[in-house]
């Protein structure tokens, strides 16, 4: 009797170790298992985090490279804009000074003189000038271009005129502005290009 509960004991022991290390193996495969998958998705998110922080380098650096161009841009477009309002300025302050009443009565004469060469006896020709500019210089332009050229001469006032003048040929077709405006425009014009090319070579 002893014998047998003594083998079943043993039996009983023996079936208990088997199963708890059936268990442990169990529980270490499923670590192992486990880790794996830990490892495994790890991995993973690494190289996600990798690719994303290539893109989010790449997209910064051409973001800060299309800023620094349109910076660039911006500098380059104000310097042109402040050299061109110099150059406006100068422009206007020297077309100003020979458009003054001591040097406009010859402009107009040289002008009025080109207009009147091959027109008929009976062509007119109309200056206008400002208000102040027709007061200084109108009557001396009429009795000057009377001795010189067959044709006549109307020298009046206009309201659109601040400077300088312009010229027509009465009922014809026939008109040039030598405003002070528009010479000064004219001259810019010309000498933008001059201008720019000085600065490329600097």
């Amino acid at each position: 009797m002893a014998e047998n509960l003594q083998n079943l004991l043993d039996r009983i022991q023996k079936e208990g170790v088997q199963t708890a290390e059936q268990k442990a193996d169990q529980i270490i495969k499923d670590a192992e298992a486990k880790a794996q998958s830990i490892l495994h998705d790890a991995k993973e998110q690494a190289k996600k985090d990798a690719a994303k922080a290539e893109t989010e380098a790449k997209s910064f650096e051409a973001h800060a490279k299309q800023s620094i161009q349109q910076a660039a841009r911006d500098v380059i477009l104000s310097v042109q804009q402040q050299i061109d309002k110099t150059l406006q300025s100068i422009v206007q302050q020297k077309v100003s000074e020979a458009l003054s009443a001591d040097g406009l009565k010859d402009i107009v004469l040289k002008v009025t003189e080109a207009y009147a060469k091959g027109l008929p006896e009976e062509a007119r020709i109309e200056v206008l000038l400002s208000e102040d500019e027709r007061r200084e210089i109108g009557d001396a332009l009429v009795a000057e271009f009377g001795q010189s050229a067959q044709a006549g001469l109307t020298v009046s006032a206009s309201d659109t005129v601040l400077s300088g003048f312009n010229v027509s040929v009465v009922d014809g077709n026939v008109q040039h502005d030598f405003s002070g405006e528009a010479v000064t425009e004219a001259l810019c014009a010309l000498l933008r290009p001059r201008l720019a090319e000085l600065i490329r070579e600097l």
